[in-house]
């Protein structure tokens, strides 16, 4: 079976038992949806609501309830060289922001989509694919890569769909339309993702979690991190050096990596199981939900903290052997992600 097979869209639960993001909020649909046209064509994005209210200085209601739910404005610390910018409106400008992370390549969007169509199989995802040139030179570098083992070069997207499986295109096609590049991220965000992307496909044989998107959600586990350094790598360097990143991140933006990454993905309508990868991969380890379970693993693995590897599941004596895997096989994976 094909990587994704069998998820569906994703839209996440407000309900208590299963808060996205561990911040006590609950994310509402995009507040500008996209209109599909087709698959055949791209994502139209609907702007004029958004257009008008910028003309008449008035903060779309769905961000407005977004920003009560997040944080309240005074737990926002104020930026010392704009002290006339309440921590509110800056926690405003961010979600508009993220809102605003459009898509750099229309077909990368709808290759998204697709892949999560039932209807949709291998050749008419690779005929999508091939409408972006860049897109689908990225799908076939992935495809050779050492990572992937294949013995006989492959030379078309068809066949690259085959080897990395609809998750991994969904995922790769979420990074070129992020037009995420090693300028635009912070210090080893790549390293990073690469390892705990093979480290993740290794755990989730173990955790008995789906191989193919455990993988893909180690490779976009941190984009809010990309997200929040692209918006202000000042403040997000200096929330690196507190004791406590996460709880910076929230005095100093309004909300962690996990939330500004789902924010972008659930607006591009992503799977939950890549949702709750991205957005709650720092959960306790008895709570973790699916793939987010692989993906914590490997992450703390990476890391270090092999007590919480073990705590999610990992057995002591698979240590050494998972790491050895990820020291083999990510320098080939981080060297596809700094060609991108």
């Amino acid at each position: 079976a094909e990587a994704g097979a069998g998820m569906t869209r994703s839209t996440l639960s407000t309900s208590p038992d299963d808060d996205p993001v561990g911040m006590g909020v609950s994310l509402m649909a995009e507040p500008y949806p996209p209109r599909r046209d087709s698959y055949s064509g791209s994502m139209s994005w609907s702007s004029s609501r958004r257009d008008r209210d910028r003309a008449r200085g008035e903060t779309h209601p769905r961000t407005a309830s977004l920003i009560d739910q997040f944080v309240s404005a005074d737990s926002v610390q104020f930026d010392p060289e704009q002290p006339e910018h309440s921590a509110r409106h800056r926690l405003e400008a961010l979600i508009q922001q993220l809102f605003d992370t459009t898509p750099q390549s229309s077909v990368a969007l709808a290759v998204m989509q697709a892949a999560d169509d039932d209807r949709v199989d291998a050749r008419k995802l690779a005929g999508l694919i091939e409408l972006d040139p860049f897109l689908a030179l990225r799908v076939l570098r992935l495809a050779n890569t050492a990572y992937y083992g294949q013995q006989q070069r492959v030379s078309t997207a068809k066949q690259a769909v085959g080897v990395i499986g609809f998750s991994a295109v969904r995922a790769l096609s979420a990074m070129v339309a992020m037009g995420i590049t090693e300028a635009q991220v912070p210090p080893r965000f790549l390293d990073h993702s690469a390892r705990v992307a093979v480290g993740a496909g290794v755990c989730a044989d173990l955790l008995d979690e789906p191989v193919g998107d455990s993988f893909s959600g180690g490779l976009l586990h941190d984009v809010g991190e990309a997200l929040l350094f692209r918006c202000a790598p000042g403040l997000w360097s200096l929330s690196q050096d507190a004791t406590e990143p996460l709880e910076a991140q929230v005095r100093m933006f309004g909300m962690h990596h996990q939330t500004a990454g789902l924010l972008v993905l659930q607006a591009w309508q992503l799977p939950q199981a890549l949702l709750h990868a991205v957005s709650r991969h720092h959960d306790d380890a008895e709570v973790l939900p699916g793939v987010a379970r692989a993906v914590a693993a490997s992450e703390a693995l990476v890391e270090g903290d092999f007590m919480r590897a073990m705590a999610i599941g990992i057995a002591e004596d698979d240590i050494d052997e998972i790491l050895e895997v990820v020291d083999h096989e990510a320098a080939a994976l981080h060297a596809w992600l700094q060609n991108r």
